[in-house]
Parts: structure tokens; sequence; C-alpha cells
């Protein structure tokens, strides 16, 4: 039966015996109660569900009194210390792993947290995806427009962090600048501008995350 040896690098406990690589994933987390541990796998319970992670030599081991044990370790003429004696049944931890066609691979453990019912990276709501549509402004107001895209029509809110692209706004933005002013969306945006608007739904509110000029209201291409 192989046994895992860690050693500290810089603060960091790294295992050491030897298996295949992980091929490289999209990088999930788990964070919960430490379950079970061994040489070459740890058990974490998260969200009521257990998670049996697989160890390897390019897992990364992070936790308390982990320079201690190695010192001692290396006083007593070992090789090097078990992960089981830096991670503890019982401890909270934080495991950085990549799923691998199911086969779960822990890229990073962090020791030394409380224990807690935990939680996982899936537990996190994805990111709202963004969409575009284009229209004419029907409405502009400093914190919303409106665009009609022909039989119907789209209210969007307008943020801080709202983006307006278009020609000469560069200039404008710079003159209002330099006479003390920051640049409103009232300022660039008016009626009968055509616009392409790109934006993110949540909670079935609308918000543009860029508004592009594409053309002035009057103004023929």
């Amino acid at each position: 039966m192989r046994r895992a040896f860690i050693g500290i690098v810089a603060g960091v406990v790294a295992v050491v015996f030897t298996a295949p690589a992980a091929v490289a994933q999209d990088t999930k987390s788990v964070r919960g109660t430490v379950t079970a541990v061994s040489g070459n796998s740890i058990t974490v319970k998260a969200a009521g569900k257990d998670y049996t992670i697989a160890i390897d030599k390019t897992t990364e081991v992070e936790a308390p009194g982990g320079g201690t044990a190695q010192r001692a370790a290396q006083k007593a003429g070992e090789a090097g210390i078990h992960v089981a004696d830096v991670i503890k049944v019982g401890s909270g931890v934080e495991v950085r792993y990549h799923d691998m066609g199911g086969t779960l691979h822990a890229a990073r453990i962090r020791g030394g947290l409380p224990p807690s019912e935990g939680s996982t990276s899936e537990d996190k709501p994805d990111k709202p995806k963004s969409t575009t549509v284009s229209g004419t402004v029907t409405a502009v107001a400093n914190d919303s427009i409106t665009v009609s895209t022909g039989p119907s029509a789209a209210t969007f809110a307008i943020d801080k962090n709202t983006k307006i692209i278009g020609e000469g706004v560069g200039t404008l933005s710079r003159k209002l600048k330099e006479a003390g002013k920051g640049m409103t969306a009232t300022d660039a945006i008016g009626m009968g501008d055509h616009v392409s608007v790109t934006f993110a739904e949540a909670g079935g509110a609308k918000t543009a995350s860029s508004i592009n000029i594409t053309r002035k209201g009057g103004k023929t291409e």
C-alpha cells in the first residue's frame, strides 16, 4: 500500500508520492468537514453530501502546524509526514478539485478551518448570460433606457458599470470632464438614436452592461 508523505516548501505542504498527473480541468471547490482522510484520498461532508476526492503528488496541502510536524518528522529521521497528521477528521477544510470524468482530484487542500455544514461551488448561481438587442431609443433617463425593436419595446436599467460607446462619445466625455462634470446617459443618448444594447437579466430585471450608439437619430448611413 502506498503511503502519502508531505514536505514543506515555502510554507505550503505538497504531497510527494508518485501518481498520474491530473489533466487540466475547470476547478471546482467544496468546503465542509472532514469525515475521512487517508494517504490517497480525503472525504469532505458539505451541504449534506459526501465528496471523496483523490490526492496525488500534484496536490498542495496548506495546514496550521505543518511546518512543526515536518521538522519533528525530519528530526526523527522520517521522510515526511502523513497527510492525516495535519488534516484531521472532524476539522474544517476547503478543497479545490478537478472533476475528471466523475473522478474528483484534489488540486489544493486548505486546512485549519472551523467545521461547518459546508458549501460547494455548485451552490453558487451561474453568472447571468449576456444578450444583445438592437433598436431605436424611445425613452432615455440617466438610470434607464427604452428601446423599440419593432413590434415590442424593452427597458434596461443603467448603472455605474454601464459603458456607453459611439461616435463622438469619447470627445463629449472629455469636454464634460474638463468642465468639471461627469457624462450621463442623457448627455450621450437621444430619442430616435439607433443603439445596440448588451444586457444581463436577473430576477426579471434587465441591466445594460454596454450601449453602443450605432446611428444618431435623423442621421442616415
